[in-house]
């Protein structure tokens, strides 16, 4: 039992310490600290309520977003989250949001196949085409999304939608087992459940009926 706390722990240590230093608390900082040129935002997504609204959670993440959209960081945004039901389309709550923001529907693109985080960066990567990327997420779970960029070879930075300032120990200890997988993931090579033809993130162009939707 001490050994498997020691590897929990040690691997927990490496994926915060690896990726902390690539990670703005506030959306009005990155584009200062991190430029632009990046090829999309990628949003990853975090569930919808009942009567079909973004969750909280996704809610912080969709208006960081559009800030980070609006300050110029990338031409795109990525929304990328599960459509795995007929009942259930998380990235079309999503692309609404966004465009009622004010983005334009053209510059939004949909990936209806991200069913887990490392599955959102690898189909990011190899049916998205990209290369550089900003992630938005809560900063307690930026750290493992930035590791699966770094083992895939992404040019990734880090928007925490809201900072974690609270303790949730179902939470933590939720995040604590998926810090430890991760590694494992990329050890292995584990695939996405469904690639799919290549879609080229355009500007202007997500609308067209080749970057529609594609789970397969």
């Amino acid at each position: 039992m001490g050994l498997v706390c020691l590897v929990v722990a040690g691997l927990n240590l490496w994926v915060v310490r690896s990726t902390t230093g690539r990670i703005v608390d506030e959306a009005s900082q990155a584009r200062e600290r991190f430029g632009s040129g990046y090829d999309a935002i990628l949003v990853l997504g975090a569930g919808i309520t009942p009567d079909g609204k973004p969750s909280v959670t996704l809610t912080n993440r969709l208006a960081t977003a559009v800030e980070l959209y609006q300050a110029g960081l990338a031409p795109v945004v990525l929304l990328t989250g599960d459509n795995s039901r007929l009942d259930y389309n998380e990235v079309e709550v999503m692309r609404q949001y966004m465009v009622d923001a004010g983005v334009p529907a053209g510059d939004v693109y949909r990936d209806f196949a991200g069913f887990s985080t490392w599955e959102s960066i690898y189909r990011a990567r190899e049916v998205f085409q990209a290369r550089r990327l900003v992630i938005v997420t809560q900063r307690y779970h930026l750290y493992r999304a930035l590791f699966g960029a770094d083992r895939l070879g992404l040019d990734a930075v880090g928007v925490a939608a809201e900072r974690w300032k609270g303790f949730d120990l179902g939470q933590d200890i939720r995040e604590t087992a998926a810090r430890t997988k991760e590694p494992l993931a990329t050890l292995f090579g584990r695939k996405p459940t469904f690639l799919g033809p290549v879609i080229e993130l355009i500007p202007s162009q997500a609308t067209r009926p080749e970057a529609g939707p594609t789970v397969g």
